[in-house]
């Protein structure tokens, strides 16, 4: 019997351990991503800050936010969604999902989606609709009305691909 509990004590320490090492190595990654993105070494450390105090305001997972706004960063990089809007688009969208009792999964698809708007600088309606939709319920509502445009208005414009990805992208962070 003590034999099996020091066993137990030796195997959830190793565990621990590893578990350490995994996440030193996936905030390192995060790291040199955001170092990367941002081509700044002091910028890259107040991007991961700044994604630990979201990750922790919302209570969802640190690594997953951060590969979710490193995706961002990188998405806009060079648009006109860089910088303070994407951080605030990731911020709005943290809390909100955090508030709505989404996911860290769940934050992460719609953060996906918005890269994937801003990377092609247009809105579509498989992004916006299926994607952004699916991950925060009542967006699609809320985009138009902020837009002021009725529901049938905002499907006529997305569906060719005319509206601007940093229009709704604004709308989103405010």
């Amino acid at each position: 019997s003590q034999a099996l509990g020091q066993l137990a004590a030796t195997m959830a320490a190793g565990f621990s351990v590893q578990q350490f090492i995994q996440a030193a190595a996936q905030a390192e990654q995060l790291a040199a991503g955001f170092k990367a993105v941002s081509g700044d070494a002091k910028e890259a450390a107040a991007q991961m800050d700044f994604v630990r105090r979201m990750a922790g305001a919302a209570g969802v997972d640190v690594v997953a936010a951060g590969q979710a706004f490193l995706g961002l960063a990188a998405s806009t990089k060079g648009t006109a969604v860089e910088g303070k809007m994407a951080a605030d688009v990731f911020e709005a969208v943290t809390v909100s999902m955090a508030k709505a009792g989404k996911s860290s999964a769940e934050t992460q698809n719609a953060l996906l989606a918005l890269s994937q708007m801003a990377s092609k600088g247009v809105v579509s309606m498989e992004e916006l609709r299926q994607q952004l939709g699916d991950a925060l319920p009542g967006v699609l509502p809320l985009l138009a009305k902020e837009l002021g445009l009725t529901n049938t208005e905002l499907n006529k414009l997305v569906e060719p691909g005319q509206h601007a990805a940093r229009d709704a992208i604004h709308t989103i962070a405010t």
